[in-house]
């Protein structure tokens, strides 16, 4: 299920906020002139019209994490991405179809956790504990990734805030 929060900046917790998003790209020629759909959307409290001509792009959110440093640590290896604070990563179908293949063999062998997804070391107090917690937001990104390839998004990014 996609989120519907907006992704906010946590300014007074420590912690890590993370997403993953996919950019849909508008459909441009006769298809898109003949749809002519205008949406009211809210910015900041303040209403705004916008026609299907007018946009070329939406970025929709599929995952939202708090602090789920195994698969923030996954991302960053399989990216090779070191300044990891506030870098939009930007990965494909084929990184989220490994990262899925992984969530499931360690949900079949939780064993398997500490090698595949493991805990980023010394992030988080509670860092290299696989408890339920740490398996709740492995299924959370199992669903939303299957999700997102079933609808066949391609054009996916991945960002962290600490």
């Amino acid at each position: 299920m996609y989120s519907t929060q907006p992704f906010k900046e946590k300014e007074n917790k420590m912690g890590l906020d993370m997403r993953l998003s996919a950019t849909v790209y508008a459909m441009r020629g006769s298809e898109k002139e003949s749809t002519g759909l205008v949406n009211m959307i809210t910015v900041e409290g303040t209403p705004i019209t916008i026609s299907a001509e007018e946009v070329a792009s939406i970025e929709i959110t599929i995952c939202q994490w708090r602090n789920a440093s195994a698969i923030h640590f996954w991302m960053l290896r399989q990216t090779e991405t070191e300044n990891d604070s506030y870098v939009k990563i930007p990965c494909n179908r084929g990184t989220l179809k490994m990262l899925l293949s992984d969530i499931e063999e360690v949900l079949a062998d939780e064993s398997k956790a500490n090698l595949l997804l493991p805990d980023m070391p010394r992030l988080f107090k509670n860092a290299n504990a696989y408890d339920d917690l740490y398996f709740r937001k492995l299924k959370q990104t199992k669903e939303a990734i299957e999700e997102a390839l079933a609808r066949n998004l391609h054009w996916f990014s991945y960002v962290a805030t600490s």
